[in-house]
C-alpha cells in the first residue's frame, strides 16, 4: 500500500496552514475583532480574528497580513506582528498561527470587505461577546501571557 491507501486522499496529502490576527491597543486595553457574517461556512455570525487558509508557498505571516488587506484594507509590516500561538486545530484540520499587532486605528478607516462586521472590544468584555472556540482559546492565551 501506498502512503494515499492508508492515509485517504486528505486535500491531497497537503498540510493545511491558517493565519489568525487581531490588533490590539494597549491604552484602551481592546482588541478589534471582526464578526463573521450569516454566509460562512464555519461559524456564522460569531466573532473572531481577521484571516484564513494560507496560499501555497505563503509563511503564516504572509498569510496574516494578505488576509487583514483583503478583509479591512489595512497593511501591515511584518516586523510589527507578534506571534502569539500556533497549534493544530483538530476541528479543521489545521495548524492555525495567531499574531497581533500593537495598533489602534480607527474604525472609519476600515474597509470591511468580508464579515458583518468589526468592533474594538475591551479585554474585561470580550468574553461576553459570542466568540469562536478557537478565538476565545487564543484571547485566554494572549490575557495569560499578558500577566506574566
Amino acid at each position: 500500500k501506498n502512503l494515499r491507501d492508508v492515509m485517504g486522499n486528505k486535500s491531497d496529502l497537503k498540510k493545511k496552514v491558517s493565519a489568525h490576527i487581531f490588533l490590539f491597543d494597549r491604552n484602551s486595553n481592546a482588541v478589534l475583532l471582526h464578526q463573521r457574517d450569516e454566509n460562512t461556512v464555519f461559524d456564522p455570525n460569531r466573532w473572531a480574528f481577521f484571516g484564513g487558509g494560507c496560499e501555497a508557498g505563503e509563511t503564516p505571516a504572509d498569510c496574516g497580513m494578505r488576509e487583514l488587506k483583503e478583509e479591512t484594507g489595512l497593511k501591515v509590516r511584518k516586523e510589527d506582528l507578534v506571534p502569539l500561538i500556533d497549534y493544530f486545530n483538530d476541528k479543521l484540520e489545521t495548524h492555525r498561527h495567531v499574531f497581533f499587532i500593537e495598533k489602534w486605528i480607527s474604525k472609519s478607516d476600515i474597509k470591511l470587505a468580508e464579515g458583518k462586521d468589526c468592533e474594538w472590544v475591551l479585554l474585561n468584555k470580550v468574553f461576553d461577546y459570542d466568540l469562536t472556540e478557537k478565538t476565545e482559546w487564543d484571547l485566554k492565551t494572549f490575557m495569560r501571557l499578558r500577566e506574566k
